[in-house]
């Protein structure tokens, strides 16, 4: 089935010019996630956010620009400093 990403993953939401504009997340490491379903409400470039997920492995899911991934739990992500916050919101059961 896949694997779940136990510990959070801090990236930036990135919008992929394609033939129907795709989102990734661009982790802190340089690994490039490719969001399943990213609610909406994430849907914006330059969005810096935490994340926890489940890694797909399955060879039906589309060519993308990163790993596919389908996300658990997100939120928007504040950097040490700046009174840093994170609270993550589920998505999924």
């Amino acid at each position: 089935m896949g694997r779940t990403e136990e510990e959070t993953v801090i990236g930036t939401i990135v919008h992929v010019e394609s033939d129907n504009g795709t989102y990734i997340i661009q982790a802190e490491n340089g690994t490039r996630y490719a969001p399943v379903h990213l609610d909406e409400d994430y849907q914006v470039d330059g969005m810096v956010v935490g994340f926890r997920g489940v890694i797909l492995e399955d060879d039906n899911v589309p060519e993308s620009p990163g790993i596919p991934i389908e996300i658990h739990y997100i939120g928007t992500y504040v950097p040490p400093g700046a009174n840093a916050t994170l609270t993550l919101e589920k998505l999924l059961p």
